[in-house]
């Protein structure tokens, strides 16, 4: 990571050598680098303002297919997240404290001839840094690396520097140059080299805390109406319940997001989507592929291929990028590209549910020109349905019964009609109806979903 060097001088011993000098050196300002700008950033960002936005009527709607139960836990699961990260600033700020006061602590055993070659050597390696974490940034990827991958590459490579300086910091601790200063000075160096210690734990830690951001990803996915399935009374209770949370959530914002697109108010969710699409870390790609879907439905043609290529270029494998490159697909009326990415999700469990029965609706509106297509599209259907076998929903048995009835197969058409009947809404069971009433006249179904 690439953070301001700190300009305190942590100083050395009278009697260290220059290469045991230059050890202390690196190691001081590591642990500056490391936690100067990470954890500054951090205590900014536990400043910003987390009152949730005013609770509209529609918060007191209920509707049984939309759990509203389970987004409270999601929230109250990244309100223990955000925590944590107090947690860390608290014991960064105590730390800091420490760090400090050994450093004045040895700016008092140095002479100032080795404070001027210090300053010296300081330069050289505030350069040297910098340097080496541009070149980390600017190293060329495959175009098949994501940026999670990317990041975690980067991550070894800092965990691998701090363990060398590490290394070098307890050698000169069994040194001689360390047992030939007085009892004070030893003193003074063992309370610097405890407060490093501390200080890489704290990092590493922080690290942990980072990474653990994606866990809500998937957690408020579901709750983004990917397959369209949600009746509008279902869409507004969702989006009632996300906007409880906490304003820095960043997967609740994506779900909100893009819900609004489903209810086309393309403003909001664009006003939600762009913090995150210039802010870098594993949900800009995702929110990007969703800022060029609102460009799209914007009909801003250009806008929308920017932000796809973008989102490409930071992680085109993400599966989230890839369903979202789907629908965006639809809209752009390229059915290849959209089956393309269908299929790759289908082999991700996940998704493979999701990306089954939008396969199956493609095969049924294919098989109007290709009559094959009406049993592959069946075939997909059936697929999705098992897959879904622990949570099976209406829109599961929908489908299927549509495809059936695409496909002329018309007592097993009204079986799974039947079922997605039992588990649909009031709002929902008209789209049932509206299939039944084109079975029982034997008309072909609508397609278009």
């Amino acid at each position: 990571m690439a953070s301001p060097f700190s300009r305190r001088n942590p100083g050395n011993l009278r009697g260290f050598d220059k290469l045991r000098s230059f050890k202390i050196l690196t190691v001081s300002m590591l642990s500056s680098c490391l936690f100067a700008g990470e954890f500054s950033s951090l205590a900014a960002q536990d400043q910003i303002d987390n009152e949730p936005p005013p609770v509209s009527d529609a918060s007191q709607q209920k509707n049984s297919d939309v759990s509203t139960e389970k987004i409270a836990a999601a929230h109250s699961k990244f309100e223990e997240y955000i925590q944590q990260r107090k947690t860390l600033t608290d014991a960064y700020e105590d730390l800091q404290g420490t760090l400090k006061q050994s450093e004045q602590d040895l700016q008092r055993i140095q002479s100032d001839g080795i404070r001027k070659e210090f300053q010296a050597m300081q330069s050289a390696i505030r350069s040297m840094q910098i340097a080496g974490a541009i070149n980390n940034l600017s190293l060329p990827t495959s175009g098949q690396e994501s940026q999670a991958t990317a990041q975690m590459r980067m991550q070894m490579q800092q965990q691998l520097l701090a363990n060398r300086a590490m290394q070098n910091l307890d050698a000169m601790m069994n040194s001689q140059e360390l047992q030939s200063l007085n009892a004070e000075a030893q003193r003074t160096i063992r309370k610097r080299y405890e407060a490093i210690q501390a200080a890489m734990q704290l990092e590493e830690k922080f690290r942990q805390w980072q990474a653990g951001s994606t866990q809500f990803l998937p957690l408020y996915w579901e709750f983004s109406d990917p397959e369209g399935s949600y009746s509008q009374s279902q869409r507004t209770a969702t989006l009632d319940a996300l906007r409880q949370g906490d304003k820095q959530n960043e997967a609740s914002s994506l779900a909100q997001a893009l819900l609004m697109i489903r209810d086309k108010d393309y403003n909001q969710a664009a006003n939600l989507l762009d913090p995150i699409t210039e802010k870098p870390g594993p949900m800009q790609p995702i929110a990007l592929m969703a800022k060029a879907l609102v460009q799209e439905k914007r009909e801003k043609e250009k806008d929308a291929k920017l932000a796809m290529q973008a989102s490409i270029k930071l992680d085109r494998a993400n599966p989230y990028c890839r369903m979202l490159r789907a629908q965006l697909a639809v809209a752009q009326k390229q059915s290849s590209i959209a089956e393309t990415e269908w299929k790759a999700l289908s082999a991700i469990p996940n998704f493979a549910a999701a990306a089954n029965r939008r396969l199956a609706l493609n095969f049924a509106q294919r098989s109007k020109k290709t009559p094959g297509d009406a049993n592959r599209a069946v075939l997909a259907a059936t697929k999705a349905l098992e897959l879904d076998d622990s949570k099976p929903t209406w829109f599961s048995h929908y489908v299927l019964a549509l495809t059936l009835h695409n496909a002329g197969k018309t007592a097993e058409a009204i079986e799974a009609l039947d079922q997605a009947e039992k588990l649909a809404t009031d709002e929902l069971l008209e789209h049932c109806q509206t299939l039944r009433k084109a079975i029982d006249a034997g008309d072909p179904p609508n397609l278009d979903w």
